[in-house]
């Protein structure tokens, strides 16, 4: 699954320090944060083509000393990391105080290369308890699901020139009809949450 960055980067403020992207892999997120400040950093397992990530490693044992970052973004990673909890706390510990923790994971979506986790809402609350919830919300939806739905069964049918265009659809009306929704979605498609680690400890 590979999400459009808006997603991500419209609840992130413009600032400066360093930003790490934790399995970044081909740093899509590099641009965007430079443009908003940020010294961008990209956190990977796997080292590819064309110079990124900046960093080999685990996520389990990020290779950074304490309090070294001011915003860490997680988007489309955390399903596929095999001890989450391990993740978050090195993410806490590598986090200055105060500083932004954004987390993006699917939900109601198909399995995808080698994700191994879906998180319902109760699960995230409890792998980022000892971060301040600042914003927890379900951009895409019941109609997200439904354009995924569809465009699976049009690409069986062998029409997989129809899979984007059907997708970006349901994704485009879903996204609109969702801005204004107080309420956490339960048939959720994805959850973004927008975390802090406490300024005291």
């Amino acid at each position: 699954m590979s999400t459009d960055p808006k997603y991500i980067l419209e609840v992130i403020p413009p600032g400066r320090g360093m930003a790490l992207d934790l399995g970044g892999k081909n740093g899509q997120m590099r641009q965007p944060l430079e443009m908003l400040g940020y010294e961008y950093v990209n956190l990977d397992i796997r080292s590819l083509m064309g110079g990124e990530p900046s960093v080999v490693g685990s996520a389990h044992q990020i290779p950074f000393q304490n309090e070294t970052f001011d915003l860490v973004i997680a988007k489309d990673s955390l399903e596929h990391f095999e001890h989450p909890k391990e993740v978050t706390k090195e993410v806490r510990r590598i986090l200055k105080p105060g500083a932004t923790f954004v987390v993006w994971v699917p939900f109601m979506h198909p399995a995808h290369g080698d994700d191994l986790y879906r998180y319902s809402p109760l699960a995230l609350r409890g792998l980022l308890k000892d971060f301040e919830i600042q914003r927890f919300d379900s951009p895409l939806g019941a109609l997200t699901v439904i354009g995924v739905m569809i465009g699976e069964f049009m690409n069986q049918l062998g029409l997989k020139w129809t899979t984007v265009g059907i997708r970006n659809f349901f994704i485009c009306i879903d996204y609109q009809l969702l801005k204004t929704q107080k309420k956490l979605s339960s048939f959720a498609a994805a959850y973004r949450l927008l975390v802090k680690k406490p300024a005291i400890s």
